[in-house]
């Protein structure tokens, strides 16, 4: 009888981001993570539900309708989640061993990247979230990536959907709020309030900003290092995760693509020939797809935007034209 799995990942996933969930997935188990993964289907179109099912465990849960889907990231409280927690981005490519963070969380730290915005705080948080102790000021974490363990820490899943569901989506940036507002980034906003006051101080690990770069301008200076073994470095370090953080996506380009290290290594993780579940050329613009067209239009399109306007006007606007960007 094979011992029970210590750790599972958890994911929230609507059908829009099904080739981020795909390459997320496939990411996991050739970086050798064959643990669960565990995702909240919120409007899963049928076919994408039968891709999924086999290779993952969709769960679905009564939400309001409309809701930000990222307001949802709480949902492993609802189904009885045990031990320890590896809440995942769905636009989160992974390109190293997750394991020692893993480990770290058995031994009871609360594990997460620092925001690009780490400074982000608000004395209002206290009140609107109806916080127990004082508000601290402390280092502002990235939500895409958080590890910790439910036996050790067992009310802060509970909290974390509670104080999140409870963020109306209009106040959030999907609803059009301003970013100097209090839930403008809805569940990461509700998950610092939590770990600036209800959890004692301590307790938060932060993990290596090199190994996780998430804002746009960090991903354009990755290195891809490897793209078949999903090896890239940041600053001289190994990176762990990439982060497709902000909008679009870069599989909702129709015309262009992000010179990015995840851009980079989306086809890979969505078509290369030993991953586990091979992605439709359907689901993703053209230059990720497998072939020498694609490639070349890849190779096209990363030129024209590494060098922009850096090359003389007539060779940067056959560049656009090759591309197909407006920009």
């Amino acid at each position: 009888m094979s011992e029970p799995q210590s750790h599972a990942f958890y994911t929230v996933c609507t059908s829009t981001f099904f080739p981020g969930v795909v390459a997320l997935l496939n990411s996991l188990r050739l970086t050798g993570h064959h643990e669960d993964l565990v995702i909240l289907d919120v409007d899963l179109r049928p076919e994408q539900r039968s891709r999924l099912e086999g290779h993952c465990r969709l769960v679905h849960l009564d939400t309001e309708t409309g809701i930000n889907p990222l307001l949802l990231k709480g949902f492993p409280e609802a189904i009885g989640a045990e031990d320890v927690v590896v809440m995942i981005d769905c636009d989160i490519i992974v390109t190293g061993s997750l394991m020692p963070v893993v480990e770290l969380a058995r031994e009871g730290r609360i594990c997460a990247y620092p925001d690009a915005d780490d400074d982000r705080w608000f004395p209002e948080w206290e009140q609107v979230f109806s916080l127990a102790p004082p508000l601290r000021r402390e280092t502002y974490v990235n939500s895409g990536f958080v590890v910790f363990s439910a036996k050790h820490w067992p009310g802060l899943l509970g909290r974390w959907r509670e104080l999140s569901e409870a963020i109306p989506t209009n106040a959030t940036r999907a609803g059009g709020a301003r970013k100097d507002t209090p839930y403008w980034d809805g569940d990461q906003d509700a998950l610092n309030a939590l770990l600036m006051s209800e959890i004692p101080p301590g307790a938060l690990h932060l993990l290596p900003r090199n190994e996780a770069p998430t804002h746009p301008r960090d991903r354009v200076a990755v290195t891809v290092e490897d793209v078949r073994g999903l090896i890239c470095t940041w600053n001289g370090s190994r990176t762990t995760i990439v982060h497709a953080a902000g909008n679009p996506k870069p599989w909702e380009r129709k015309r262009g693509m992000a010179a990015d290290c995840y851009a980079r290594l989306l086809g890979r993780a969505l078509f290369g020939d030993d991953v586990l579940l091979p992605a439709s050329a359907a689901d993703v613009p053209l230059v990720y797809r497998p072939g020498r067209v694609a490639r070349a239009r890849a190779t096209a399109e990363r030129l024209a935007l590494t060098l922009g306007r850096r090359l003389p006007r007539p060779l940067w606007n056959a560049a656009k034209r090759a591309t197909g960007s407006r920009s």
